[in-house]
C-alpha cells in the first residue's frame, strides 16, 4: 500500500487502528530510519527483485515529519512509478504537491510540484500540466522560474519531441543567466557593474549544472532520432578519443561494440579501442586485440590499418622484423584490396547519417605558402576505404614512410630513398611543396639518406645502445615528419631515464630543444640549450647547442661572437665547426664589420677548401674588398 504525505489532519479512524498506527508513528520517529535510507530505497528499486521493499521505504519515508525527507521521498516515488509505466499511481503519489497555490511553490517543496507536471504529461494529461507550469511561470522568478523553464522541456522529452526539448532547456539557461547577470550602471562617464544580484552562487552552483546536464541529454537523444543510435555511440567515443581521454573511450567502445555488432560503427570501434589500449600503455593487449580483429575478416574494413598500427607499435617496442612484416602486409592489403571486390553493403553507413558521418574531401590542405598540413577529423567522420577516395593512398604512403625507416635504420640507405620517393609520388601536394619551398620532408629525408643519419649524428648516437639506438631514430623520424607528440614523448622517455649517460641525455636535450625550436618555442628551447652548455660541455651535443644559441638574433653581436667561436673551438674539423667559422664571418658582415668579416671569412677559405659554404665565403670576401 502507497501512503501519500497527510494534507491537514488525519481523516477519523477506528480507535484500535488509531491506537496501532499511533505505536507504529511513534516507533518510526523515535527509532528513526538511518540517514542513507533515502539513497538505500533508490539502490533497492534498482533491481526488479528488491524493487518492492523500496517502494514500502518510500512510503514511510513520504510520512516524515522532516519535510525535506518527505518531498524527496514523494519524489523518487513518483519518479519510479512514471518511469515503470504506472503513470496513475505516480500522479496519486505526487498529487499532494501539485495544485494552484503559491505555498506549493516555495523553494522547499517546488521540486515536487514539478515533478507533478512530469506525471500529468506522462499519463497523457497534456493540458493539466502545461497549465500548472504555466501557472508556476507567472508566480514564479530567478532560479525557480528557470527550473519551470526545464520542466516544459521536460515534459517534451516525456514526449520525445526532443528539439522541443532542448529549445526549452536553453530558454531555461538563458532566463536563469540574464536574471542573474550583474546590470550596467552608468556612473558619471563611465559605465560599471551593480550589485551582484541575490542567489547567484546558488543559481550558478545548484541550479544551472542539473539544467545543462538535461540539455546534453536532449541533444544527444536528439542526434539519436536523427542519425541513430549507432552513430551517436560513435561519436561519443570518438570524442573521448580524440580528446586521449583514452580510459573512457575504451569504455565506450566496448559498448558500442556490444550494442552495434555487425555495423560499420562496431568495426571502426574495434581498431579505435586497440589505439586507445596501447595510449594507456597496454602495448601487447593492443597488438593481440588487433590481431583477433584481423584474423575475424582479413579483408574487411580497417583491417589494413590495423596491421599498419601493428607495425608502428612492434617498431616502437623494438621488433624491427616483425615490424616489417606487418608493414609490408599492409602493402599487400592494399594491393589486394584495390583489385578485388568486395561486398560490404553491411557495414555502409545509415542513410540518415551519411551527411553528418562524411569524411574530409583530402587528406591533407596546402596552403599558399606552401605549410601541409593534416585533415581535421571530427568525432563525426567515419573513415574508411568505403567512405573517402583517398584512405587507401595516404594508408600506403604512410606505410612506404615506415618501410623507408626500418631500411634506413639496417643502413640500406638506397632502399630507404627508393620507399621515400615511392611514398613522394603518391602524394601530388607534396610534391608541389618540393618545388614550392626548401622546408619540406621530402627533401629532408633526401639529404639524410645522403649523409647517411636523420638528426642525431653518428657520433652522437654512440651514446645509445642498440636498442635504444632505434628508439632514439624513431622520434628523430617523427622530428623529421614533424609528428612532433609522439617525437617529443620518446626523447622525454630518454631524458627521464636513470639510465641514459651523460652524452645520451645530452643528445636527448638538444633534440628537444630542436624541437621546441622549430614549433617557435624559443624560450623553451634556449633552456635546453643552456642546460647542455653549462652540464654536458663536453659531450658531442654541446657544440650543435652551441652553435644554435650563437645564431640567436636577438642576442648581441658581442654575445653571439663568443657562442660562435665557442662551438668553433670545440670541434674544429666537425661539419659543426666548420658552420659556426662560416655563421661568425657571415654575422660581422650582415653587422657591416667588414675589418672582422675578412679575418673570419678568409681563415675560413684557408682552413675549409671543399666546404658547401666555400662560394658564399668567397662572394662576402670580394664585396667587402671592392
Amino acid at each position: 500500500m502507497i501512503f501519500s504525505p497527510p494534507e491537514g489532519r488525519v481523516p477519523p479512524r477506528p480507535l484500535a487502528c488509531c491506537i496501532l498506527l499511533t505505536a507504529i508513528l511513534t516507533l518510526t520517529l523515535t527509532q528513526s530510519l538511518p540517514a542513507a535510507s533515502l539513497e538505500q530505497a533508490e539502490k533497492l528499486l534498482v533491481n526488479p527483485a528488491t524493487a518492492s521493499q523500496g517502494v514500502s521505504t518510500l512510503s514511510r519515508e513520504m510520512q516524515s515529519r522532516d519535510q525535506s525527507r518527505a518531498v524527496a521521498a514523494a519524489i523518487m516515488l513518483a519518479q519510479h512509478l512514471r518511469t515503470h509505466g504506472e503513470t496513475g499511481k505516480a500522479v496519486k503519489v505526487i498529487a499532494p504537491y501539485g495544485g494552484f497555490e503559491t505555498n506549493k511553490l516555495q523553494e522547499a517543496v517546488l521540486p515536487a510540484y514539478l515533478e507533478h507536471t512530469r506525471c500529468l504529461a506522462a499519463d497523457a494529461r497534456i493540458r493539466e500540466a502545461v497549465k500548472a507550469l504555466d501557472y508556476a511561470k507567472e508566480k514564479t522568478q530567478g532560479h525557480q522560474r528557470s527550473r519551470v523553464f526545464a520542466a516544459y522541456a521536460d515534459m517534451h522529452g516525456i514526449s520525445e519531441e526532443w528539439l522541443v526539448a532542448v529549445e526549452q532547456y536553453k530558454a531555461a539557461l538563458s532566463y536563469g543567466d540574464t536574471y542573474y547577470a550583474r546590470k550596467k550602471t552608468k556612473e558619471s562617464v563611465e559605465v560599471v557593474l551593480g550589485p551582484v544580484v541575490p542567489g547567484t552562487d546558488t543559481w550558478k552552483k545548484t541550479h544551472r549544472p542539473p539544467i545543462e546536464a538535461s540539455l546534453r541529454h536532449a541533444l544527444r537523444k536528439y542526434d539519436i532520432q536523427q542519425y541513430g543510435e549507432g552513430f551517436v555511440d560513435y561519436r561519443d567515443a570518438r570524442t573521448e578519443h580524440l580528446a586521449k581521454k583514452y580510459q573512457d573511450a575504451i569504455a565506450q567502445y566496448t559498448n558500442l561494440i556490444e550494442k552495434h555488432t555487425g555495423t560499420v560503427y562496431a568495426e571502426a570501434a574495434q581498431l579505435y579501442r586497440a589505439q586507445c589500449q596501447a595510449e594507456t600503455g597496454k602495448t601487447e593487449e593492443a597488438i593481440q586485440a588487433l590481431a583477433a580483429f584481423i584474423q575475424a575478416a582479413p579483408l574487411g574494413l580497417y583491417r589494413g590499418e590495423a596491421l599498419y598500427e601493428t607495425g608502428r607499435l612492434q617498431l616502437e617496442q623494438g621488433d624491427v622484423d616483425k615490424a616489417q612484416r606487418a608493414f609490408d602486409q599492409t602493402v599487400e592489403w592494399i594491393t589486394k584490396v584495390r583489385t578485388q571486390a568486395m561486398d560490404l553493403k553491411l557495414y555502409a553507413i545509415p542513410q540518415k547519417a551519411q551527411k553528418i558521418a562524411a569524411a574530409p574531401e583530402s587528406a591533407q590542405t596546402l596552403s599558399v605558402e606552401y605549410t601541409l598540413k593534416p585533415a581535421d577529423i571530427t568525432p563525426s567522420m567515419v573513415i574508411n576505404r568505403q567512405t573517402t577516395p583517398w584512405y587507401l593512398t595516404r594508408l600506403e604512403w604512410d606505410t612506404r614512410y615506415y618501410l623507408g625507416f626500418i631500411a634506413f635504420y639496417r643502413g640500406k640507405h638506397d632502399d630507404a630513398l627508393a620507399q621515400f620517393t615511392k611514398a613522394f609520388e603518391m602524394n601530388p601536394d607534396m610534391q608541389k611543396q618540393f618545388h614550392g619551398t626548401l622546408g619540406n620532408f621530402h627533401r629532408r629525408l633526401q639529404i639524410a639518406c645522403r649523409v647517411k643519419f636523420l638528426l642525431a649524428r653518428p657520433e652522437e648516437l654512440k651514446a645509445f645502445r642498440s636498442d635504444e639506438k632505434l628508439r632514439f631514430m624513431l622520434a628523430d623520424f617523427y622530428a623529421l615528419w614533424e609528428k612532433w607528440e609522439p617525437a617529443e614523448r620518446i626523447y622525454r622517455e630518454f631524458l627521464n631515464d636513470p639510465r641514459s649517460s651523460a652524452p645520451g641525455k645530452a643528445c636527448t636535450l638538444r633534440a628537444l630543444g630542436e624541437a621546441a625550436q622549430h614549433q617557435d618555442r624559443w624560450e623553451e628551447a634556449k633552456k635546453y640549450f643552456h642546460k647542455i652548455v653549462e652540464e654536458y660541455g663536453d659531450t658531442p651535443s654541446a657544440q650543435r647547442a652551441m652553435l644554435t644559441l650563437g645564431l640567436e638574433s636577438r642576442a648581441t653581436v658581442e654575445q653571439r661572437a663568443e657562442r660562435l667561436k665557442k662551438a668553433h673551438e670545440l670541434s674544429p674539423n666537425s661539419e659543426d665547426g666548420e658552420r659556426a667559422l662560416f655563421q661568425l664571418g657571415f654575422m660581422y658582415y650582415a653587422e657591416k664589420k667588414p675589418k672582422e668579416s675578412l679575418e673570419v671569412l678568409t681563415q675560413f677559405v684557408q682552413r675549409y677548401p671543399k666546404s658547401r659554404f666555400m662560394a658564399h665565403a668567397k662572394k662576402y670576401i670580394e664585396k667587402q674588398q671592392l
